[in-house]
């Protein structure tokens, strides 16, 4: 057999082969090997054009391939040739492929979904093809199978209804009654509400302060809808001396026609009576002694701004006789706080008139002499008080009375006109005899030794005078009218928390006839001193 391993393939094999490939969809090239010249064999101007697409089960197989069959079964093979054992294995290779076909989808968006209506058979992959149809949509990339549906009125995800099951689907609940609020049991998601579904949840239709019908922190009211705690349809949705005001909140008042009142925090005086004597210019602790009594005057004025009034006395001053006191630097008065703070700032430079380089007395007497006169202490609206600070003893000087004149000035205050005084000593250089009876005088000693409130350093001074001005922080309120009969008054914090009245005045509230006002005791009036307290009402009405 002419030395071939394999016997030749006959022109009928030749012939089968040929019928094999093409419907393999195989080209002429498969079939024939390369050409004798080196050259593409078959196919008549390979050179001039495009081959045929081997993936296409339609690829037309060329008639030279037939030829080139024929001729291998008819003429004398030659010393090396090609066998049907050599052939077989390249059309058993196409075989599988085709022999069950792959049906791809044009995906012209790109998004992994193709095109049902443009599918195309074939033997393997085709660039721009994909294997999985439904997309509704092949030029928008995110319409497919695979994307989530939205409210938006087309079908994103080509299931064939547009917005069913939208991933930002809204909640609506069913109205039953049609009062415009739905039951929180009955949901229904979608993207427009449904005939007969509100997107309202508050109605709970059982007419009685059921919690379990509604969601935690809400309570079923009167009307039959879910509110918040604290939120009312109705008066009966309110605890008692409460009413159910325009907005739907529960507020203090009376169903039997009562009102609340307007209830304003009296604002207590404070005159600050300080010493500027030259000795105010020594350290304690590294810090002049009157930059530690600046700081702290600034920190109480800004922090207590709102609750006290304050005024300024500064001995000695630099007018007239240095030994008597000829000015008040600020009368008592509304929002005096910036002024006081601004005043004394302007006094930490030893160019400003105010710092402490001279005279060098000490008037206390005059300082306090002075601070009495001032007008304000007389109006009966409101509490006042003094706070003299001293870093010394009454020196070189005593044209009101020296110790005993301030002693004497002291308790004319607190006993013929109701102002009380608390005496600060700054620094080593005090009489603690005389600020004890000053202290005495003034009417508000402390407890214990000793009887005044003494301050080593900067911040031991700081911190007695924020306790004596959180001390002076008013616990009383000035109603805006008086009220018809103030037995028939109820008081609240914070809108739910009654505050029971007490004519002994410990604990609880009492009315001021004189002055109009609530006053607060014990821990009612510490909590107002400490801020733990938003709001006050005081409502009238029936007898409570």
């Amino acid at each position: 057999m002419n030395g071939s391993k394999h016997p030749i393939a006959t022109r009928h094999q030749a012939g089968m082969l040929a019928a094999a490939l093409l419907v393999a969809g195989c080209t002429a090239n498969d079939a024939a090997g390369p050409s004798r010249d080196g050259g593409p064999s078959g196919v008549e101007g390979a050179d001039a054009g495009e081959p045929p697409d081997p993936t296409r089960l339609d690829a037309a197989v060329p008639t030279d391939a037939v030829d080139a069959a024929d001729a291998a079964a008819s003429s004398p093979p030659p010393d090396v040739g090609v066998s049907a054992a050599d052939a077989a294995p390249a059309a058993d290779a196409a075989a599988p492929g085709c022999a069950d076909p792959l049906r791809y989808f044009a995906d012209g968006d790109g998004d992994g979904a193709g095109d049902p209506a443009r599918a195309v058979d074939v033997c393997a992959p085709l660039p721009g093809h994909v294997a999985e149809p439904g997309d509704c949509d092949d030029a928008d990339p995110t319409v497919g199978p695979q994307a989530a549906e939205r409210c938006n009125g087309r079908d994103d995800d080509c299931d064939g209804t547009a917005d069913n099951g939208a991933a930002d689907a809204r909640a609506f609940f069913r109205d039953g009654d049609g009062d415009g609020e739905g039951d929180p049991g009955a949901v229904t998601y979608a993207c427009e509400a449904p005939a007969g579904h509100v997107d309202g949840a508050l109605d709970c239709n059982d007419g009685a302060r059921d919690v379990g019908d509604c969601a935690a922190g809400t309570f079923c009211s009167r009307a039959g809808r879910c509110l918040p705690e604290g939120r009312c349809a109705d008066g009966a949705d309110c605890p008692a001396e409460h009413v159910c005001d325009d907005a739907g909140a529960c507020v203090p008042g009376s169903p039997c026609g009562g009102q609340a009142f307007a209830a304003t925090r009296v604002r207590p005086d404070l005159m600050l009576v300080l010493d500027r004597s030259c000795s105010m210019r020594a350290r304690v602790g590294g810090v002049r002694k009157w930059q530690a009594a600046v700081d702290a005057i600034t920190a109480i004025t800004r922090d207590f701004g709102d609750r006290l009034r304050f005024g300024l006395v500064l001995f000695p001053d630099r007018i007239g006789n240095e030994c008597r006191q000829n000015e008040t630097a600020i009368p008592l008065g509304e929002g005096n706080g910036p002024r006081v703070t601004d005043l004394l700032r302007a006094a930490l430079d030893d160019a400003d008139p105010n710092w402490p380089d001279g005279p060098c007395v000490t008037n206390i007497d005059s300082g306090v002499t002075r601070a009495a006169l001032d007008p304000a202490l007389d109006d009966p609206a409101r509490p006042h008080y003094l706070m003299l600070v001293t870093d010394g003893r009454q020196s070189a000087c005593a044209a009101d009375g020296g110790d005993a004149g301030t002693e004497r000035a002291l308790r004319a205050l607190h006993e013929q006109r109701g102002v009380s005084t608390y005496v600060v000593g700054f620094g080593g250089e005090v009489s603690p005899a005389d600020l004890a009876r000053f202290a005495v005088a003034g009417g508000v000693p402390r407890p214990g030794e000793p009887r005044y409130h003494q301050a080593d350093d900067a911040p031991a001074l700081l911190a007695a005078l924020r306790d004596i001005a959180g001390l002076l922080a008013s616990c009383e309120y000035r109603l805006d009218a008086v009220p018809p009969n103030p037995l028939e008054l109820a008081v609240f914090f914070d809108d739910r928390e009654r505050v029971p009245r007490d004519p002994q005045h410990e604990e609880g509230w009492d009315y001021n006839a004189a002055n109009n006002s609530v006053t607060f005791f014990g821990s009612a009036c510490t909590r107002l001193r400490e801020d733990g307290v938003a709001d006050v009402d005081v409502v009238f009405g029936c007898a409570y």
